[in-house]
């Protein structure tokens, strides 16, 4: 009985005061809680289904596990839910399709099984003795009148004909995908071929599972007038034909985005405003976008993103859509887009301060404010804007001196970022009544001069923890993140300059969701000037989970250097991966919990190192793992993503320019991370968005707010 029922679950036959039938609700989370998902399409001339293929232990024979059921020579039935339950109505479903062609002479058409399957459903609602199926039966055939059916009966025992629809632990996120993927296509669904329905339901579920399936791990049921109207399940070898086409298309329109991308690119190269005020040019942007916001919520706003479960919930509510952030998207397939631009898009538009070099961050803090990429005089303009307003007061240093030199460098860099506050214009301007209209003016001022002032912050930490407090004043013609590394004490190397400028870039940003990002933004909400928000990010970016992977690669990878010596070979990294992962440990820098692919960050960095420490022992055998890891872990079937993240390359890079002090690398980070997490702070009170307040439930709450 569940907490929340009120005992109305006792018997099936039982309605609770509200009209609800808690045992029936309970078939539809059997269904769920399976863990399976399928994708059924109806096209112009046949029908198909796809469903994952999960096999529950080692030690069963796969070929004896299935979804996809032959009911007649032209009718399938895929079954999600119970696996007893299914095996049940399997049974049932052949019995009453023979004794339809027994009485009749010819084959019970889809329509007629349905409505029996979906009638023995209902008489389960109604006897106290009974229970209702576990299951939900998706139907395929062809009617000899009506061409392809495709019906869908659920455990309530209703049924009704679809063009496209799914079951299952992903049904409306596949279904709000097929929704959007054929709106406004000529024809719809129903004009789909054989080969476009197929590679059509394939993609729906590898979207919604956001995984890149193999044949072995789903199974395709089809019903073709092609082929005479005899169903059939496709072999795995005409799955994967079918997945590899899915890919190419994938990769198409990936390209024609690129291509899109890059017409746009030229345009608004041609297009933008020749003013090198940056307030002023981003002053001119925000009445459209607050346009645009309005009408957002008033042609949208009852529009749902999707569906929310009980895991996500509890589970840090991860992939649940709730936040707006508009300086950056991260992408499954491309990784994190800032503004709609790539990391090597950012590489190529972005003015460098040499030619060939690295982008400035100066030039994406222009992008993130205006969504204009810059030209170099603009670029050029906020780098003397920076300057200007970087000279630390007198203060901070003494605040600093008073801690000791041991203090961690996050704890050293929030407690400075907080003695900072006591200039917040932005608290001054609202202690004196501005006009909520005018509240993003003074965010930007705060704002542009804590950016300003972080990298002399970040140095003077450096250089009082880890070289005896002797600083260095910056760098009068270097620009932000050169004259961090300048201020650090390696400004006479290019090469720590260049490094310096893409590992600013590389990471300041990347959406709002992570504990950084959103706690900035959760703060902000609340009114809280930029100093105030940005230290509450910071510290969350000092939480291991968070901020410190680049040092537990560091020293994973000392540990393959003490095992293993400078030039392992790829059979000892092979097992030293393989004793790693049976320890119960991860191995560090691989994976990622949205990306599908290499992170392009550490492809950047990769490139860089390539260039410019081909020959660094630390290099070879970050390489040397890229080439072994990835396998090890697909291996495993329990990683959706093995390929090399950012936190896999970034402490490389700065260890080779002697930057060997891995505890103050989140201090780097957040350096970097202020340029997008400040740059929302000053759009999100420009377009007036109110205090995020999210509902909480206790246990019991959830037990009855379930609504299945």
């Amino acid at each position: 009985m569940s907490r929340g029922s009120g005992g109305y679950d006792r018997h099936i036959t039982i309605f609770s005061p509200e009209g609800r039938l808690y045992q029936v609700e309970y078939a539809f989370k059997a269904v769920k809680t399976s863990g399976l998902s399928a994708v059924a399409v109806r096209g112009a001339d046949c029908v198909c289904f796809v469903t994952q293929r999960k096999i529950p232990d080692k030690l069963v024979d796969p070929t004896s596990v299935t979804s996809i059921h032959k009911i007649t020579r032209s009718i399938g039935m895929l079954v999600t839910g119970m696996q007893g339950d299914s095996r049940s109505l399997v049974q049932k479903a052949r019995a009453e399709a023979a004794e339809f062609r027994f009485k009749y002479g010819y084959e019970i058409p889809p329509d007629f099984l349905a409505r029996i399957l979906a009638d023995q459903a209902q008489v389960y609602t109604q006897h106290a003795y009974m229970r209702p199926l576990g299951v939900v039966p998706i139907i395929v055939g062809i009617d000899e009148e009506k061409g392809p059916q495709l019906f869908k009966v659920d455990p309530a025992g209703y049924y009704v004909g679809y063009k496209a629809t799914a079951s299952g632990a992903k049904d409306q996120e596949a279904i709000n995908w097929l929704e959007k993927r054929h709106k406004g296509t000529d024809g719809g669904l129903s004009a789909l071929t054989y080969t476009d329905a197929v590679e059509s339901a394939i993609s729906a579920l590898q979207h919604v599972l956001a995984e890149d399936l193999k044949a072995t791990d789903i199974e395709v049921g089809v019903v073709s007038m092609a082929d005479k109207g005899a169903f059939k399940v496709l072999s795995d070898a005409e799955v994967e034909e079918h997945l590899r086409a899915c890919k190419s298309l994938l990769l198409a329109r990936g390209a024609l985005a690129q291509k899109t991308l890059a017409d746009l690119e030229i345009g608004a190269l041609r297009s933008l405003s020749t003013s090198t005020d940056l307030k002023a040019v981003l002053a001119e942007k925000i009445p459209a976008e607050q346009e645009r916001l309005k009408a957002l919520k008033k042609e949208c706003g009852a529009a749902a993103l999707g569906t929310v479960t009980v895991e996500q919930a509890i589970g840090g509510m991860r992939g649940i859509p709730g936040m707006l952030w508009e300086t950056s998207l991260l992408d499954a397939e491309e990784g994190i887009r800032f503004r709609g631009h790539s990391i090597p898009d950012l590489q190529k538009h972005l003015p460098a301060a040499k030619s060939g070099g690295q982008p400035l961050p100066e030039g994406l803090l222009w992008l993130l404010l205006t969504g204009d990429l810059p030209s170099k005089d603009q670029a050029a303009a906020v780098t003397e804007m920076l300057r200007k307003r970087s000279t630390l007061p007198a203060h901070i240093s003494a605040v600093l001196e008073a801690m000791p030199p041991t203090t961690h460098p996050m704890t050293q860099f929030a407690t400075a970022i907080l003695a900072l506050q006591s200039h917040s214009q932005f608290a001054s301007a609202y202690e004196s009544g501005i006009h909520k209209t005018k509240y993003w003016e003074p965010i930007y001022e705060d704002s542009m001069d804590l950016i300003a002032k972080l990298p002399a912050v970040a140095a003077l930490i450096y250089r009082r923890c880890y070289q005896n407090g002797k600083n260095i004043d910056p760098h009068p013609t270097l620009d932000w993140s050169a004259n961090l590394a300048h201020m650090m004490g390696y400004g006479s190397d290019e090469g720590a300059l260049e490094m310096m400028r893409l590992y600013q870039t590389i990471h300041a940003d990347h959406e709002g969701g992570n504990v950084s990002a959103h706690a900035t933004h959760l703060v902000g909400s609340a009114l809280s000037d930029p100093y105030l928000s940005f230290v509450a990010g910071m510290t969350g970016l000092a939480g291991p989970l968070h901020g410190l992977a680049n040092q537990e690669v560091l020293r994973w990878l000392t540990n393959v250097r003490e095992q293993l010596g400078d030039n392992p070979t790829k059979e000892q990294l092979t097992d030293f991966v393989w004793a790693t992962l049976k320890s119960g440990k991860v191995v560090p820098g691989f994976g990622h919990a949205v990306l599908r692919k290499t992170d392009p960050r550490y492809t950047s960095q990769r490139e860089f190192a390539q260039k410019h420490m081909p020959d660094y022992p630390l290099f070879r055998l970050v390489s040397q793992l890229y080439e072994v890891v990835p396998d090890v872990l697909t291996q495993t079937g329990k990683v959706k993503n093995p390929w090399p993240n950012v936190d896999a390359h970034s402490g490389v890079l700065l260890q080779y320019y002697g930057i060997t002090e891995d505890k103050f690398y989140t201090v780097l980070f957040g350096v970097s991370r202020s340029l997008g997490v400040l740059s929302q702070g000053i759009w999100s009170r420009a377009l007036g968005l109110p205090i995020e307040r999210p509902k909480s439930l206790t246990m019991d709450a959830f037990y009855s707010h379930i609504d299945i």
